[in-house]
């Protein structure tokens, strides 16, 4: 009676060595690989990054002459406290809102529209501060609805990442996205602490 012949330790141990390795991202890796900006390979990843560096940055930079002319106008910082609290109750209150309309419609339009608004509310604020009719009230004001706008739009903003890249580079794009934002956090109100100080610096040789 014939028996089956068992393949040998050595056979299986070849097997698994000449088999290529399947790294966690689905491509054969290698020791060369760098995976930290794999979803930058995305070509529509690269401008949501970019435009969420400007738009992240653009606000800290915001927030930092917001309270230069909140100080300058009022030189009391219980004021500067106020417009931090304009800002951070409607952001409070409106993200379950933001959530809601992030499942609901059309994330591209909730944030093209919330873009708009915020683009809107910055271009009143400096109108008033050109023609030298800018008041705490205007400030306090404008701070609230930006809270409205940010609150309403980083729920669709999250929810668009999976949509670009997909569930298998979503925690790469992720973690590159709240890098960003941490980056831009730091980085941003430096530059336009420089700019202002600038600012201020050739208005006082006039």
């Amino acid at each position: 009676m014939a028996t089956r012949s068992q393949p040998s330790i050595r056979d299986s141990t070849a097997s698994v060595a000449d088999a290529p390795r399947i790294n966690d991202s689905g491509g054969r890796s290698g020791v060369g690989s760098l995976r930290t900006f794999e979803s930058l390979s995305i070509a529509p990843f690269r401008w949501f990054l970019l435009a969420m560096l400007g738009q992240f940055g653009a606000s800290n930079m915001q927030m930092l002459a917001s309270g230069y002319l909140v100080f300058d106008l009022t030189g009391s910082f219980a004021a500067l406290g106020a417009i931090s609290l304009a800002s951070a109750i409607p952001m409070f209150a409106f993200s379950p809102i933001g959530g809601v309309l992030a499942d609901r419609l059309p994330r591209k339009t909730v944030l093209q529209v919330g873009q708009l608004m915020s683009g809107l509310i910055a271009a009143g604020v400096a109108a008033l501060l050109f023609l030298d009719v800018l008041t705490f009230t205007h400030l306090l004001i404008s701070a609230g609805l930006q809270g409205m706008v940010w609150a309403t739009m980083m729920p669709a903003r999250q929810a668009m990442i999976p949509d670009v890249v997909g569930e298998r580079l979503l925690m790469n794009a992720v973690a590159l996205n709240t890098a960003g934002m941490n980056v831009m956090r730091l980085a941003a109100p430096g530059l336009g602490g420089l700019l202002l100080g600038e600012n201020l610096r050739q208005q006082g040789h006039r």
